[in-house]
């Protein structure tokens, strides 16, 4: 399975009836790095009116959304920019919207435009990267197996991430989801069932 999101943070700034709206694209994998993310945005913009934002992050049955008008009338800015993200098919990503009020009421339909615009452009100015979904594996084995994992990890071009030596020797490995269990029934056909490997 593959996904979108975008390689790196990006920024744009527009003026709309006297008010700054500075739009930044920031690519997250967790809810620790919204929060990081966060604190830098509103350290920078501090004094700023509202510090709007949408995140989403995950795929699937296992994506997670979530948006805050910051003080803005409600459903005016958080549900534009999570829309616009929606709408770009990206995940894996925050835009926070910060906005220094200039002085003239945009009214809802105004806000709505320059919350979702402002998104839509630092969206489409932004590196958007195509990433596949992981799984991890662990592997049990003794020592004359490893010759066969070895080779199944190359024809399958896993990523070694942990390798293990104690009573019993692991391996953890990294797949492209999709390829998971040809993985597995071939790594069980070539050792006649003999080595033990698990989804984690």
């Amino acid at each position: 399975m593959k996904y979108y999101t975008i390689a790196k943070l990006t920024r744009i700034e527009q003026k709309i009836k006297k008010s700054r709206f500075i739009a930044t694209a920031i690519p997250v994998t967790s809810k620790a790095e919204v929060e990081e993310s966060l604190k830098h945005i509103r350290e920078e913009f501090h004094n700023a009116t509202h510090n709007c934002f949408a995140y989403r992050i995950g795929y699937g049955d296992k994506e997670i959304s979530y948006y805050t008008d910051d003080g803005e009338p409600s459903q005016t800015a958080g549900p534009p920019i999570c829309n616009s993200i929606i709408g770009h098919n990206l995940t894996n990503i925050i835009v926070i919207v910060t906005r220094y009020y200039g002085g003239t009421k945009l009214g809802t339909g105004g806000l709505i435009r320059a919350y979702g615009g402002s998104t839509s452009l630092v969206l489409e100015s932004a590196d958007i990267i195509e990433k596949r979904v992981k799984q991890k594996i662990k592997i049990e084995y003794n020592y004359a197996q490893i010759n066969i994992i070895m080779h199944q990890i190359n024809v399958f071009q896993g990523k070694i991430l942990e390798q293990n030596y104690a009573e019993t020797n692991l391996i953890l490995i990294e797949l492209n989801e999709e390829q998971t269990i040809s993985f597995l029934q071939s790594l069980n056909n070539a050792s006649r069932g003999q080595i033990k490997a698990q989804l984690i």
